[in-house]
């Protein structure tokens, strides 16, 4: 069990490899190990394993509810300024 949570495809060090499709990124099942500067498996396993660190996905996390934030924001402030014009025009 201890080494099937050591594949490289959960390893901070691989970077996989994504084929460009018609309308989206396919991942394949190579990638690139920083540590070993080679191309290798998504399936394989190596002793220079690193845990993928829970702050990428999160701020990701962030920047997204923040953009939504901004969405309702900026639809807010639309609003706003239409009411305003049509005060302005009576």
């Amino acid at each position: 069990m201890i080494e099937e949570s050591k594949k490289c495809f959960r390893c901070a060090n691989f970077d996989r490899f994504f084929i460009r499709g018609e309308k989206s990124f396919k991942k394949i099942d190579f990638g690139h190990c920083c540590k070993k500067g080679q191309t290798v498996e998504s399936n394989g396993n190596c002793e220079d394993f690193k845990a993928k660190s829970a702050l990428k996905s999160m701020r990701r996390r962030v920047e997204c509810s923040l953009y939504d934030l901004l969405m309702q924001i900026t639809t807010v402030r639309e609003l706003l300024e239409a009411e305003m014009s049509e005060n302005e025009e009576l």
